[in-house]
């Protein structure tokens, strides 16, 4: 009776409790299948992209271009006119072919209308090439130089124009060329170190083109950015693009060292440069005193006195304060002489440009050489006189 009384509350218990335990069970499932939704990560965003109009930094071995009528860096097109690409249509539309060009290399390309309309070049007018291994500056040139147009880049985007109207359309491109110039000292012992550059371009680029000979472009060196400012036509611009191109190959295939990093390949070569002072404003006149001497009337004027008595005080500070043991009352080579209205002194590349640095610093002004550059007025030959 005992045994069956327990049974009995055992059977009691577990159909009160059953109840309770299936109520439970949907919550605590449902809680477990929320569970990995509420710690799953939130979903990474996009990856953002770079404008195409913002210029990357300068690096050696590539032709940085800024177009500065744009307000915007066109290195972008200029890089993927480079890329290879290829063609193969038969009795193709010009549209067609541009919209090809355009969707296979993902830059901006559209036909100039109005020109095209004005020299009676329809949009539909065919084409037959087969391209290969050739880069999309050069396919270009190809396609249409038969209809007479070409290619420049206008307002952001690759435009397709005549030949006639793009060469009356002037445009002004900065061009970094740091690293094709010898030195950096020659910033100091040279008016102008991309001298030679400009002479080359000039010369074997559109030579009738150039202000120089009375033509309509021109071509300015830029000190403080080391870079070539020219004003030309789109297709002089691609000549003098290719050209600065493969200048750096060569450079690169040949070993060449160049830039501000350079070092001089003979560091002892001792250059003779002139530091003319620019001379001080006069005082005015001191008026005349009763009973004084009037030899002042026959003296030097007091500018010319001052003028000379500050490089007398140069010449005799600069072996102190800079690399005083290659002076020669020090054992060295180098000299410094005052002229009365500036300095002249025979060192090395290196230590003329402390001299040049010295110079400003103290209060010293140094004459502009020819071509309006603050720099040192050299004698002898280009970079100084060598000995």
């Amino acid at each position: 009776m005992r045994a069956s009384r327990v049974i009995c509350v055992g059977w009691l218990a577990m159909f009160l409790v059953a109840p309770c335990l299936s109520a439970a069970a949907p919550k605590d499932s449902k809680s477990a299948r929320q569970a990995p939704a509420a710690t799953k990560p939130p979903a990474a965003a996009p990856p953002r992209v770079a404008s195409h109009t913002a210029a990357p930094p300068h690096v050696p071995g590539t032709t940085l271009v800024v177009d500065t009528q744009t307000g915007h860096s066109s290195v972008r097109i200029e890089k993927t006119l480079d890329e290879p690409t290829e063609l193969e249509v038969i009795e193709a539309p010009l549209s067609d072919v541009v919209e090809y060009f355009k969707t296979k290399h993902q830059i901006e390309i559209q036909l100039d209308n109005r020109a095209l309309e004005e020299a009676g070049i329809a949009l539909d007018t065919c084409i037959t090439r087969n391209l290969k291994g050739t880069s999309l500056r050069s396919a270009l040139r190809l396609v249409l130089r038969d209809l007479a147009l070409t290619s420049l880049i206008r307002d952001d985007v690759l435009l397709i124009t005549t030949v006639s109207n793009a060469s009356s359309i002037f445009m002004t491109r900065v061009y970094a060329v740091g690293d094709l110039l010898s030195s950096a000292s020659d910033d100091v012992l040279q008016p102008n170190p991309a001298h030679d550059l400009i002479d080359v371009i000039v010369g074997t680029v559109a030579p009738t083109a150039w202000s120089e000979v009375g033509g309509p472009g021109a071509i300015f060196y830029l000190p403080t950015a080391r870079s070539l400012v020219i004003s030309q036509t789109s297709e002089i611009h691609d000549e003098i693009y290719g050209l600065l191109a493969a200048t750096r190959k060569v450079r690169a295939e040949t070993g060449l060292q160049g830039g501000p990093q350079a070092a001089d390949e003979h560091p002892d070569k001792m250059f003779v440069v002139t530091y003319f002072l620019r001379p001080k404003p006069s005082a005015p006149p001191v008026a005349k005193q009763p009973g004084k001497d009037e030899k002042s009337a026959t003296q030097a004027p007091a500018g010319a006195v001052a003028q000379r008595s500050l490089a007398d005080d140069l010449a005799r500070a600069v072996p102190k304060v800079i690399e005083p043991a290659s002076w020669k009352n020090n054992g060295g080579q180098g000299t410094v002489e005052s002229l009365g209205v500036g300095v002249v002194v025979r060192q090395t590349r290196r230590v003329q440009l402390q001299v040049a640095r010295f110079l400003r610093t103290c209060g010293a002004s140094i004459a502009p050489a020819e071509g309006g550059d603050d720099a040192p007025i050299q004698s002898g030959m280009s970079g100084g006189g060598q000995f």
